[in-house]
C-alpha cells in the first residue's frame, strides 16, 4: 500500500526514472547471472575434462596391465609346456637307462657263461665227480703252475 501511495505521487519524470532505474538494475542482476551461469558452465566443462582424462588413464592403465597379464599368461604357459616335454624326455631317458642295463646285464651274463666255458668248467655229465673232481680237472688245465704242485 506505500508503494502505491509513492508511485501515485510521483511525476511522471520520477516515474520513468525510478523504471530506468529498476530496469538498469535488472539488467545488471540478468548479467551478473549470466557471468555466473558462464563460470559454472566452464567450470563443469573443466570437471567434465578431468574426468574424461581421468578416464582415459584407467583405460590406459587397464589396457597396459592387460597386456602384462596376457604375457604372464603366455610364459607360463611356454614354462608348462617345457616342463611338460622335459618330463616326457625324462620318462625317455629313463626308459633308455632302463634298456641299457637290461643288456649290459645280458652282455654280462654270456660273458660270465663263455668264462665258464673258457675256463672249463665240465658239462652236466662230467660234473657227477662233486666239487673236487671238477676242481681237479680244472686247476691243472688253465693254471699250469699250479697243476704241478
Amino acid at each position: 500500500e506505500l508503494l502505491k501511495t509513492y508511485i501515485s505521487n510521483i511525476t511522471e519524470e520520477e516515474f520513468r526514472t525510478v523504471l530506468i532505474k529498476l530496469i538498469a538494475g535488472l539488467e545488471k542482476g540478468m548479467e551478473d547471472i549470466r557471468e555466473t551461469i558462464a563460470t559454472m558452465t566452464m567450470e563443469l566443462k573443466n570437471s567434465c575434462d578431468e574426468f574424461k582424462n581421468a578416464i582415459n588413464k584407467m583405460q590406459i592403465k587397464m589396457e597396459v596391465s592387460n597386456a602384462q597379464t596376457e604375457e604372464e599368461e603366455r610364459r607360463i604357459s611356454d614354462l608348462e609346456d617345457t616342463i611338460i616335454e622335459k618330463e616326457e624326455a625324462e620318462k625317455k631317458r629313463d626308459k633308455l637307462i632302463q634298456k641299457h642295463k637290461r643288456r649290459v646285464r645280458e652282455l654280462s651274463d654270456t660273458i660270465k657263461w663263455k668264462n665258464i666255458r673258457i675256463i672249463g668248467i665240465p658239462e652236466k655229465e662230467e660234473r657227477g665227480k662233486g666239487t673236487e673232481g671238477v676242481l681237479e680237472h680244472i686247476i691243472p688245465e688253465n693254471f699250469h703252475n699250479l697243476g704241478k704242485k
